[in-house]
């Protein structure tokens, strides 16, 4: 009977995981495809094991195999081991938990954790002065980039995600033997209605397809952990330092390239960045949105109890004449609950901010300096268990993500930049053959143009071919987004193939020309060699991109001087 109950009892493993989604996949293909099918990706699966474990002759036997089999049977193979592969993450993925889990309840602090770093840089003598000036001037910015072909479909991520919480409640909540069933006929299901849908869109994967494929990453999971992580960070300092105040800044933000990198695809036009900002916007707004409207269940601080600060009521009686109706029906509701009140209020100005309307906000720090306003009151009422809870995971994210979950970085080809010059240049008479000319003359032109006060190119760019026109309308279509509703949603312009100054001041002249001073230019702009430049120059033992920031910098300052 003991031996029974310590069976129930003992921890699942990843070979438990295996062997669950192993045998329901089994079980869906033999039910729908046969068993000469099942037989087919067992024997596929074996060898595969068998080759990997050093077994040349299995590695033999699977090539025959594979070479033996009809379009028809490759195919239904691919399907059979791609489900198989996608399952089999999920139990790794889990185990990966379970470790981790299992590390975090060890004495001591997690190796490559957040403790074990704050407490490496304590052994190692920074002072708490020496960390908060480090904080402050850090910044770690996590960077989707564009991979159009790894786009999953919504379907395939959403029930794979339902695949893993029911793996997840069999380890936490070890349910009895009746309800481990039902969980098994879950997963079943989950699996038998991955088999049955399509992998792959009937119609081309789009550029906007990528962008909302990447946002589910930030709605379905970054949006609780970026809180999490934080708060670790700040739990393991005041643990680290217990004497010290040490504020932990907004240090962290994300990047995308998906939806500004044009480099190489050339569905990414001036129009589609644009789109995919319209995209990210939404999804942040209406994250935050249904965030706000949450507080506004949790925290209920009665007037009558509790009293009303003075900075609440002002702050209220401002929204309640943004939106009287929104506050009439407050007010009728919660008379008493004034945060219940504002977090309502707060909602509808976001949704408006959603929806284009001049009530909405304008940028994430008008709703910054709102919710901090609501953090200040309950402190002052005494209620800082309340201000630390919920409330300071939303103003947390609204610090992470602004009104887009991420900043979009726009990239391109030197290569691009230089033939819409040459051709720019030609065709106004300016400089003949300019792509010919070597890297110090083309940076002497360069530097002269952009401190000319004249803008160089024209309104009317009909003149020019197609291409040229796209990068031209590239950069209109930037400072458009930046001074309408994307303000600082764009700060970084990556240039790939990039080998001397010429390439990053051949951008400053296409920023310039739409009538900005340079000055103006490298303010709005952070400008940069891409990552292949920058392997190249390791390679060379960096002095090569210390020549390429040198020679970039004396360029600026020529520009900056202007025509002497």
């Amino acid at each position: 009977m003991s031996a029974v109950a310590t069976s129930e009892l003992a921890p699942r493993t990843y070979a438990d995981d295996e062997a669950l989604l192993g045998g329901v996949l089994d079980e869906v293909i033999c039910a729908v495809e046969g068993p000469d099918a099942l037989a087919l990706h067992r024997e596929a699966i074996e060898l595969g094991e068998r080759s990997r474990s050093g077994d040349a002759r299995a590695a033999d036997q699977l090539a025959q195999l594979i070479a033996g089999l009809d379009l028809m049977q490759i195919a239904l193979l691919i399907r059979m081991l791609t489900r198989w592969f996608q399952l089999m993450n999920l139990a790794e993925d889990l185990d990966r938990v379970r470790r981790i889990r299992k590390l975090d309840a060890q004495p001591g602090p997690r190796r490559g954790s957040l403790h074990e770093a704050v407490a490496q840089l304590a052994a190692d003598g920074t002072s708490a002065e020496e960390l908060h000036e480090t904080l402050a001037a850090a910044e770690v910015r996590l960077v989707l980039t564009a991979h159009p072909t790894e786009a999953r479909r919504y379907t395939t991520v959403s029930k794979l995600a339902r695949i893993f919480c029911l793996l997840r409640e069999l380890d936490e909540r070890r349910p009895r033997h009746g309800q481990q069933d039902q969980i098994r006929r879950q997963i079943a299901a989950a699996v038998q209605e991955m088999w049955g849908s399509d992998e792959l869109r009937a119609v081309t994967t789009t550029v906007l397809d990528e962008v909302k494929a990447g946002l589910i990453y930030f709605s379905s999971t970054l949006a609780d952990v970026v809180p999490d992580v934080y708060r670790d960070l700040e739990s393991s300092i005041r643990e680290t330092y217990p004497a010290s105040d040490v504020p932990v800044p907004p240090l962290m933000s994300f990047g995308s390239w998906i939806g500004g990198d044009r480099d190489g695809n050339p569905n990414v036009t001036p129009q589609m960045t644009a789109s995919a900002l319209e995209l990210m916007k939404d999804a942040c707004l209406s994250h935050h949105e249904a965030a706000v409207r949450a507080l506004g269940g949790r925290i209920t601080l009665s007037a009558r109890v509790a009293g009303e600060p003075e900075p609440l009521r002002t702050l209220l009686e401002d929204l309640e004449q943004r939106f009287p109706d929104v506050a009439a029906l407050a007010r009728e509701r919660s008379p008493e609950e004034p945060y219940r009140r504002l977090f309502k209020l707060l909602a509808a100005r976001l949704r408006a901010t959603r929806k284009g309307w001049d009530s909405g906000y304008r940028r994430p720090d008008e709703l910054l300096a709102d919710l901090r306003v609501a953090d200040r009151a309950l402190r002052e009422q005494n209620a800082a268990f309340v201000a630390e809870d919920a409330l300071r995971d939303v103003i947390r994210q609204v610090e992470v993500f602004g009104f887009h979950f991420a900043l979009l970085d726009v990239r391109e080809n030197a290569d691009v930049h230089r033939a819409a010059i040459d051709e720019i240049l030609d065709v106004l008479g300016v400089q003949e053959g300019y792509a010919q000319l070597g890297e110090d003359q083309r940076a002497v032109l360069l530097a002269r143009e952009i401190a000319d006060r004249r803008p160089l190119i024209p309104l009317d760019t009909s003149g020019f071919s197609a291409s040229t026109r796209e990068v031209v309308q590239t950069f209109r279509t930037l400072h458009d987004l930046l001074r309408g509703d994307h303000p600082g949603t764009i700060d970084s312009y990556v240039v790939s193939n990039t080998t001397c100054p010429a390439d990053l001041l051949e951008v400053l002249l296409l920023v310039a020309a739409l009538r900005s001073s340079l000055a103006a230019v490298v303010r709005r702009f952070r400008f940069g060699f891409s990552h292949e430049t920058a392997r190249q120059a390791l390679r060379a033992n960096l002095p090569e991109l210390a020549r390429l920031q040198d020679g970039l910098a004396d360029a600026l300052a020529r520009a900056l001087r202007g025509p002497s």
